[in-house]
């Protein structure tokens, strides 16, 4: 059973906790927030309908991360691609 209040939710699905905390628009994720996926990925930043969209970070369950631009739940525009080894990858992100 989840814990909820107006902004945050947190739950556990199959043995582990993933939640978010945004702001919430016609029931959609709309607005600043962070998410916890089910995988152990995180994305913290901006959402809009439902979508990852604007500037944020997400970081891979490997340590990877992305901080960027994102346009409808999909990385686009200018970021910087950090590998976990070290590497790092600054331009235009298009998934």
């Amino acid at each position: 059973m989840p814990i909820t209040n107006e902004n945050i939710i947190i739950t556990k699905f199959l043995n582990k906790l993933f939640g978010y905390f945004v702001k919430w628009k016609e029931g959609a994720k709309d607005g600043k927030g962070v998410y916890q996926f089910h995988d152990g990925s995180r994305y913290e930043g901006d959402w809009v309908a439902d979508y990852k969209n604007g500037v944020g970070l997400f970081v891979h369950v490997n340590g990877d991360r992305y901080q960027g631009e994102f346009k409808e739940g999909e990385k686009s525009g200018k970021g910087v691609y950090y590998y976990v080894n070290g590497d790092r990858y600054e331009g235009i992100m298009k998934e």
